[in-house]
């Protein structure tokens, strides 16, 4: 049986947000995180308490202490900060490999979050509909996002895509609305069904030169979407819905080389401009 620690890291003057699970109501506020042990010696964060009304500067240690043995934190659990109002910016540390389902989501005042460099992985709906989330870092490339991990981030701008990224989930960015520029790194070679569609104010698309794999409505329904850049050389089959309603609003920008072979491919050539990069 899990065995829990609470430890108090923080104390901050009263403001006006009501945090995910309520303690008592004190003049100042404070927040403390919750732990279960996992494995001998190591711990995941599993929730967090809010005394009083505050937004908070969370910083997840690297270790923690449950019943008197030292432990490493190394995930948060499935829904830990779920539905928290409380949490203003968050940093993961290092020790930190897994992020849970839905794990940091939901986070109505979260601005600003840092991930370690345990992270190499984002997994399904583990960042995701964090509406006011603007800042995101990885202090490592990630390999793969998963089914929905960043979508609703409404306010998110940009993502820093790094060399070293394979895989793109169903519906990893759906409806991030603020979006504006998806630049891939040439390692990227599958981008799944919906991954960036319904970003309304996406403008540009880099398309690297490794990809094999744009799967069905994969960057549909960006209405504002100007321009795709493609550096592959010879065009790949796509589905119709691939780049549903862009096709007529969006430039095709392609290598001077590969042009009449993307007039002549099946969807590819629905783009009403194709141009030489």
């Amino acid at each position: 049986m899990s065995r829990f620690k609470i430890l108090s890291l923080v104390t901050v003057l009263a403001l006006t947000v009501a945090g995910c699970s309520e303690g008592e109501d004190v003049d100042v506020a404070t927040y403390q995180l919750q732990y279960s042990e996992l494995a001998k010696g190591e711990a995941a964060v599993s929730g967090i308490v809010v005394n009083g009304n505050a937004l908070f500067d969370v910083v997840i240690p690297e270790m923690t202490t449950i019943d008197g043995v030292i432990c490493k934190v190394t995930a948060i659990a499935d829904s830990a900060f779920k539905d928290c109002a409380a949490i203003k910016s968050l940093v993961i540390p290092n020790s930190v490999t897994q992020l849970k389902p839905f794990a940091v989501s939901l986070c109505s005042n979260l601005v600003e979050l840092h991930v370690g460099s345990g992270i190499t992985k984002l997994g399904e709906y583990a960042l995701s509909y964090n509406d006011k989330l603007e800042t995101i870092t990885f202090a490592s490339p990630l390999e793969s996002i998963g089914t929905r991990a960043m979508s609703g981030c409404g306010s998110l701008r940009s993502f820093p895509f790094e060399e070293g990224l394979v895989k793109i989930g169903e519906k990893a960015f759906y409806g991030n609305k603020n979006l504006r520029l998806v630049e891939l790194p040439s390692t990227v070679t599958q981008i799944e069904e919906e991954a960036f569609a319904f970003c309304t104010n996406l403008l540009k698309i880099s398309l690297n030169e490794n990809l094999k794999q744009v799967d069905p409505s994969a960057f549909s329904y960006n209405s504002n979407l100007k321009e795709i850049k493609c550096l592959m050389t010879e065009p790949f089959e796509i589905t119709q819905e691939s780049f549903y309603r862009n096709d007529t609003t969006a430039e095709l920008h392609v290598r001077a080389a590969s042009k009449e072979a993307y007039e002549k491919a099946p969807f590819w050539k629905n783009f009403t401009i194709i141009a030489d990069l």
